[in-house]
């Protein structure tokens, strides 16, 4: 296999640096060659990314913002797997220039306006000459099907995958905490819509006052500190490594305007938590109605807030059930092992 190199242009941790750094530890456990670069070191920081590469003993570098050091870093008759439509328009441009071949993958479910709009356009526009990557079926069509779509996928730890019927579980969850922790994980901005997780928390606090549901968000954005005082009846931890949270988070609403398949649906069901989420993107094909999960009509609070009720009602071995379908979902599905093989094959036959 030739050697591998991620490639993007980040500032901070979200979906796509996530996804980033699951697809590096992915390909190094299949002991492919593999390594990222980071476009350049904004602010002096070093960024988030560098730091988990770093721990998983994967190779990360800056490019400083020029296209002879990214040549430089960049391994000879190397695939060059960008993500996110700066990156990937700078990997195009090497690959037209025969320096690697470029996989450009599209992550923008919401195009965007202005100057960000114009970019992502040319952006797809060029892909067409190229065997491009979706997260998304909205993104893939856009494309015009061209390339390959490919499920967002997380990684599984044997901790994760023994959620058993076992006396002892249905013994200890029959005893739950005396509150019960609904989560909002992602960024604070209008697609990602946390104030209607935040009236959310009014509505169930308002129609049952004595119900044990706490609302947290788990995320950072402009608009944090405006919520954070309109809405005293939610917690907001701000930016956090998740895996130190997962564990306390007995459900995931996601509340989004559009979204593709977020990467916090994936690590939620992967440790056991369902997801109440409105029907939209791709969140059809991961969620089935009151089987793992909630798929709620888009902006329906009342159904959100009936399916929360019913969340907190249910007897301990139905929850149980519903933890295990959303992680067997996961597990055959969406986890490295179920889709890796098919980018590999991509990256040959393409």
């Amino acid at each position: 296999m030739q050697p591998i190199t991620l490639f993007l242009d980040s500032s901070k941790s979200g979906g796509i640096e996530t996804h980033v750094q699951h697809l590096a530890s992915a390909l190094h456990q299949q002991a492919v060659s593999v390594q990222v670069i980071i476009w350049r070191k904004y602010k002096g920081q070093v960024h988030p990314l560098e730091v988990a590469l770093t721990k998983l003993g994967i190779p990360c570098h800056y490019a400083n913002g020029q296209f002879a050091e990214l040549k430089h870093l960049v391994k000879k008759e190397s695939i060059l797997h960008s993500h996110g439509y700066k990156a990937n328009i700078i990997s195009k441009m090497g690959h037209a220039l025969g320096f690697w071949k470029a996989f450009p993958t599209h992550h923008n479910g919401d195009l965007g306006n202005g100057l960000l709009k114009q970019y992502v356009k040319i952006d797809e526009f060029s892909s067409r000459w190229f065997a491009p990557i979706s997260v998304s079926e909205e993104i893939f069509k856009r494309l015009g099907k061209k390339g390959l779509k490919v499920k967002n996928f997380v990684p599984l730890s044997n901790k994760n995958s023994k959620i058993l019927h076992s006396s002892q579980q249905i013994h200890s969850i029959a005893n739950p905490r005396s509150s019960i922790n609904v989560a909002f994980v992602g960024r604070i901005s209008d697609e990602k819509d946390p104030e209607t997780f935040c009236k959310l928390a009014d509505i169930i606090n308002d129609c049952s006052p004595n119900s044990a549901l706490n609302f947290t968000v788990y995320g950072d954005g402009d608009k944090k500190q405006k919520l954070a005082a309109n809405y005293p009846n939610v917690t907001f931890l701000g930016e956090v490594s998740m895996a130190e949270h997962w564990a306390s988070i007995d459900v995931l609403c996601i509340t989004s305007k559009n979204e593709g398949l977020p990467l916090a649906a994936l690590e939620a069901m992967s440790h056991g938590i369902p997801v109440i989420t409105f029907n939209i993107g791709d969140l059809p094909e991961l969620i089935h109605h009151e089987e793992n999960g909630w798929l709620i009509p888009a902006g329906n609070l009342n159904a959100m807030t009936k399916a929360l009720l019913t969340w907190e009602s249910l007897h301990q071995v139905r929850k149980t059930d519903i933890r295990q379908a959303a992680l067997d979902t996961i597990q055959q599905h969406y986890s490295s092992e179920a889709v890796i093989p098919t980018l590999m094959t991509h990256y040959q036959m393409s």
